[in-house]
């Protein structure tokens, strides 16, 4: 789970994360956990140059690497998942390319270090 000390930087290791779905959602949270210190993956759809939040009039560029082929992406410690409803198929392929295998033979994934309970 993402905590406020994470957010907040008060984990002293970067940590590499994920996002799936650049929206509002997804593109808010992408801007808070680079703000944070943190390598972000921003995994979408279709590709653009940057992200780009808007907050009333003020917008700010978010450093966060965008990449619309799950083909280019390596299994990173957190992936947070903001697609909408019908768009959770499609995430397949994502997740797929985030998390690592439990164990050979084991259809079960994970992200990196962190293991099922």
């Amino acid at each position: 789970m993402l905590n406020a000390s994470f957010l907040a930087g008060g984990v002293r290791d970067r940590t590499s994360v994920a996002v799936i779905g650049a929206g509002a959602i997804g593109g808010v949270f992408a801007q808070a956990i680079c703000k944070a210190g943190h390598d972000v993956s921003l995994c979408v759809r279709s590709p653009f140059e940057e992200l780009v939040v808007a907050t009333g009039a003020r917008e700010e560029r978010v450093p966060a690497q965008i990449v619309a082929d799950a083909g280019q992406v390596r299994p990173v410690r957190w992936v947070l998942l903001a697609v909408k409803a019908f768009d959770t198929p499609g995430a397949k392929r994502w997740l797929t390319a985030l998390c690592t295998r439990t164990r050979a033979g084991d259809d079960r994934r994970t992200c990196a270090g962190v293991h099922p309970g």
